[in-house]
């Protein structure tokens, strides 16, 4: 049992990901090798961070859980759900599993924010950069159309029961909707809230840590 400000570094590859809690647990018994951190979770790298109330690693299988009100951040994406676990193998981020109410945002400016949502997300890294979102059931999304000129013109709202989206260099590059969606553009002068944001829709900016220093602040 490790408490007193403990800083817990796991190397990634190059990188390395800083992890705070109050308390980290190792269990070192035989094919039940675990390492628990408890209570106000923070971890930062370069390409990952993210924050919940608690941590669970197991050695057996490389799976990492995140308890209670998880979060993380890729890059510009902000991603929740009430379940999230990470999948880990030769110190890469392989895969990311989202059950229960996942959604991602990407905030585009002060007031609109693209978003995703669906019924269960499976993510996959390459190098431990998101590249594959595979989102199952109840599918939605909302974008932001603009012209040419970057001039807002609408927002677009989407459902289709499965959709995948493709990531480069940590930007959504391709949505594929894989079965017939349901579409529809409203103008950008006739938008409500209802149109512009998805049912449990949060923004947590201000909680990202965006240095190992941060995982230390409240």
């Amino acid at each position: 049992i490790i408490t007193e400000n403990p800083i817990l570094e796991i190397f990634f590859g190059k990188d390395t990901l800083f992890m705070y809690a109050e308390k980290f647990v190792s269990n070192q018994k035989e094919k039940r090798k675990t390492l628990s951190a408890y209570n106000k979770v923070k971890f930062y790298n370069k390409e990952l961070s993210g924050k919940c109330d608690s941590l669970n690693y197991r050695f057996s299988d490389s799976l990492i859980e995140m308890f209670h009100n998880p979060i993380i951040w890729v890059e510009k994406f902000q991603i929740t759900a009430d379940s999230i676990q990470f999948l880990a193998y030769n110190n890469e981020v392989r895969e990311m599993y989202l059950a229960s109410k996942p959604i991602i945002i990407n905030k585009q400016d002060s007031i609109d924010f693209n978003q995703i949502k669906g019924k269960k997300m499976v993510g996959q890294f390459k190098a431990n950069k998101l590249y594959k979102m595979d989102v199952s059931g109840n599918g939605q999304s909302i974008f932001l159309v603009k012209d040419d000129s970057e001039k807002k013109i609408g927002i677009n709202n989407t459902y289709c029961t499965d959709l995948t989206l493709y990531f480069e260099k940590n930007k959504l590059e391709n949505i594929n909707y894989q079965k017939k969606p349901n579409s529809k553009t409203i103008p950008y002068n006739e938008i409500t809230e209802e149109d512009q944001y998805l049912r449990g829709f949060i923004w947590r900016e201000k909680e990202r840590p965006k240095s190992k220093l941060d995982i230390l602040i409240e």
